[in-house]
């Protein structure tokens, strides 16, 4: 990525999220939400919180006779110390795969995933249209060779 994406996400399941990240930004945020029926979890600032409805969303707004209101709801902080060894810890995992035959915790084939979930971003943001994964690698590959093609980057002759 460059410096920001936001990508809007649609799951066959009509499940829906969104994705944000910033490498341009101070002193940023670093958050994840997963938000169902049930409620609400949020890991930020090393505490996941909590906040449970205690019926489901989609109950509550089919019988409910207020505008805008929300379930009752009842809140949980735990406090989470730690996280992980992030890139170090992987690197070192590498050295020890090769070196002593450890399994990697992050085997390169898991990799692949990852780039095409960022190649999806830039297709569509480039056309600027939903696409769908998995990505349809000839479209890429189309698009890509154009950017290729139509690139004023000029190599040195050297």
């Amino acid at each position: 990525m460059e410096d920001d994406v936001t990508a809007y996400l649609e799951y066959a399941s009509g499940m829906t999220g969104v994705w944000i990240c910033s490498t341009g930004e101070a002193p940023g945020t670093n958050r994840l939400e997963v938000v169902g029926e049930r409620g609400k979890l949020v890991y930020e600032n090393d505490q996941l919180r909590f906040t449970r409805n205690e019926m489901p969303m989609s109950e509550f707004s089919r019988t409910t006779e207020h505008s805008f209101a929300a379930p009752e709801k009842w809140d949980v902080t735990i406090p989470c110390s730690g996280h992980g060894g992030q890139h170090l810890a992987i690197m070192k995992n590498f050295v020890e795969a090769i070196v002593e035959g450890k399994p990697l915790i992050a085997p390169a084939a898991e990799g692949i995933y990852s780039v095409e979930l960022a190649n999806a971003m830039l297709l569509s943001g480039s056309r600027q249209e939903t696409v769908s994964m998995p990505l349809d690698s000839a479209a890429y590959e189309t698009w890509l060779q154009d950017k290729i093609t139509h690139s004023r980057h000029q190599p040195s002759k050297s």
